[in-house]
């Protein structure tokens, strides 16, 4: 009975591990959607500088 629950119970930890290292995966997945996000940002603010630049250059 004692190997049988040691063995139910390394079944759960691997699985646990495998859920939590699954989490880990998903949750890089998600950072890089954030960078990818920031990356976007930064290119709208450049945009919008760009367009500031570019309306001082017109009224000048």
């Amino acid at each position: 009975m004692g190997k049988l629950i040691k063995s139910d119970s390394t079944i759960y930890f691997v699985t646990v591990a495998f859920l939590l290292f699954g989490g880990i995966i998903w949750d890089f997945g998600g950072i890089i959607d954030v960078f990818g996000g920031i990356s976007y940002d930064f290119g709208g603010i450049i945009k919008l500088f760009g367009g500031i630049f570019t309306t001082k250059k017109d009224k000048a």
